[in-house]
């Protein structure tokens, strides 16, 4: 759906500090009903996540990600999301589901630490190794 892809320049993202906001529900988010195939892949180390670094990232979704829709339930998936490491070593986080609003997996992020020098949330706006996708089936 949406490829970001920027080259690493070493600064680090501020947080404004706020994580009170509307989750900008689209119609097309609410009438969706087909299913969907959701992949985030991202390279690092043994699909280890850091808790604050998922924060942001879930943060970014619901509030400022500018052409996607759907925020609450993408940040849902990444919360909810099983990784997955493919033969290059490379992370797959995914979930194949009913709807765009039931995104539910046994494993979630939330169980898994990491030690990584950069916050989930810039290696995914700077970065170039991110694709996120929804598709339908």
């Amino acid at each position: 759906m949406n490829k970001r892809k920027s080259d690493i320049d070493g600064s680090r993202l501020q947080e404004d500090g706020s994580d009170t906001a509307t989750d900008p529900i689209t119609p097309e988010c609410e009438e969706d009903a087909s299913e969907h195939q959701i992949d985030f892949v991202m390279k690092m180390p043994n699909c280890v996540v850091d808790p604050e670094s998922r924060e942001q990232l879930i943060r970014y979704f619901q509030q400022q990600a500018g052409s996607t829709y759907c925020w609450k339930e993408i940040g849902d998936f990444l919360e909810t999301a099983e990784c997955t490491v493919d033969e290059d070593g490379n992370p797959h986080f995914s979930n194949r589901s009913g709807t765009l609003k039931d995104l539910t997996l046994q494993e979630t992020m939330t169980e898994l630490d990491w030690a990584w020098r950069n916050s989930i949330f810039d290696i995914f706006l700077k970065s170039g190794m991110v694709n996120f996708n929804v598709k339908p089936q």
